[in-house]
């Protein structure tokens, strides 16, 4: 498109090492780029990041944004880095990065990814959500519904080197769960080892994370005598390769603004078993098409829907299949960078 070349984007993310919206910011920043538009990238201290970034070629500057003193320095540098790039737009992600995007002489839009107290926002000019309910949080918390609107996340992974079911311990026969996110309470993944008591005994769990629950997750899944069945793969960076061996994605959040999974696993055809929690929920649906919805914490009805899964070839082909088409009409990168820079140029 002609009309980016009148653009100056910066984005601002000062994030956690990992997480969904961390790796979304890296994945839109290199489409955006292959698009055309010129961009600065403004990042909390990554190494993996900056790197990423950096040797897709692109521009980025990063900071310690840490509390205190160094912290109060390190914002300092961020804002006058961010001035001496003469950005026109400028987009931070979530809440502490909006806080220290100052007044300018440029459009400031918040890139929303979660139910965020909007005092952060007071002065921006527009706010991009990623789903629908989260639009509709921010009018119900008064914001103009003018100056709020949706555009998703894509799910297309980059090609990484294949993986092979023994690198894991699992038989070729097996029928593997692949499950990936932060080890949390509010990802469910307690639900999830307690439905593979009820699923078919040739089924493996892969779980690709890390994080504070990692232990009690494994201490669980010894209490049920399940860990010859769970694989626990530690934070991985090639969730496509581990998509490629899997015959269901499970999502059981309790919480969940979006999901990325859902959308990374539909890009790579393989259906999704997800709670009906807020994002799956508009992602999927109730008719069962691109996907299939349990209760939340309903660790039981988790394994009735896996177990259809796994008794049901057509099913699975059907579901895939389907979901695969929504994604490639909806949530393709090609779909949402149009998205953004249609969203740009009217900004």
């Amino acid at each position: 498109m002609k009309f980016v070349e009148n653009i100056k984007f910066a984005q601002v993310i000062v994030g956690e090492a990992q997480g969904g919206a961390e790796r979304f910011f890296v994945k839109l920043a290199i489409a955006l780029d292959a698009a055309g538009l010129r961009q600065s990238l403004f990042i909390g201290h990554d190494k993996t990041r900056f790197e990423e970034l950096s040797d897709a070629g692109l521009a980025v500057q990063q900071f310690t944004f840490d509390k205190g003193p160094k912290g109060w320095l390190a914002t300092k540098a961020f804002q006058r880095a961010l001035v001496a790039e003469d950005a026109n737009i400028v987009m931070g992600w979530m809440n502490r990065a909006a806080r220290r995007i100052p007044i300018g002489r440029y459009k400031r839009v918040a890139r929303f990814g979660g139910y965020y107290p909007l005092k952060y926002y007071s002065g921006f000019d527009q706010i991009i959500c990623n789903t629908p309910d989260l639009e509709r949080f921010c009018i119900s918390e008064g914001w103009d519904n003018k100056k709020v609107r949706t555009i998703s996340n894509f799910g297309e992974l980059p090609n990484m080197p294949s993986v092979r079911r023994a690198d894991f311990d699992t038989a070729e026969d097996a029928f593997v769960i692949l499950a990936c996110g932060r080890l949390h309470p509010s990802k469910g993944f307690d639900i999830l080892i307690r439905a593979m008591q009820d699923v078919p005994p040739h089924t493996v769990l892969w779980l690709a994370g890390a994080g504070e629950e990692e232990a009690a997750l494994r201490s669980l899944a010894d209490q049920l005598n399940l860990a010859s069945h769970i694989r626990f793969l530690g934070w991985r960076h090639d969730q496509s390769s581990l998509l490629e061996q899997a015959d269901v994605c499970a999502v059981p959040s309790r919480h969940e603004p979006l999901s990325n999974v859902v959308i990374e696993a539909w890009s790579m055809k393989v259906p999704v078993v997800a709670s009906a929690s807020e994002g799956p929920s508009w992602l999927i649906g109730d008719a069962g098409a691109f996907g299939t919805l349990f209760p939340i914490d309903d660790h039981e009805a988790l394994g009735r829907e896996i177990t259809r899964f796994v008794e049901d070839d057509a099913l699975r082909n059907s579901v895939a299949d389907a979901a695969f088409q929504k994604w490639e009409t909806g949530f393709s990168k090609s779909a949402i960078v149009d998205q953004y820079l249609r969203f740009l140029q009217a900004l």
